[in-house]
């Protein structure tokens, strides 16, 4: 089944060549969509016929990029500018 809302996350840096260079990401209907920080680097996929995200579609369907990059850069405006330290376990390791 297909999802009602978008679904959206931040992937914090792991340091230079761990994989891909997405920092945000929206999954929306059977779209997902990777996007750099600055949303200018982007990825597209079908989940719903490459579930492995092998097949980068973004050329394929510049108006999906649009719609989703739109919705994310919203999202991205309600997030704070720093997560509230009492979120946190003190066990936490930077």
């Amino acid at each position: 089944p297909l999802r009602t809302k978008p679904l959206f996350w931040r992937r914090q840096p792991i340091g230079k060549g761990a994989g891909t260079g997405a920092d945000f990401a929206i999954l929306d209907r059977q779209w997902k969509l990777l996007a750099s920080i600055d949303s200018t680097d982007v990825e597209l996929y079908d989940i719903s016929i490459d579930p492995y995200e092998r097949n980068d579609i973004e050329q394929k369907h510049p108006e999906v990029v649009g719609e989703l990059v739109e919705k994310l850069e919203a999202w991205k405006a309600t997030l704070p500018a720093h997560p509230d330290p009492k979120l946190f376990s003190k066990d936490r390791v930077n």
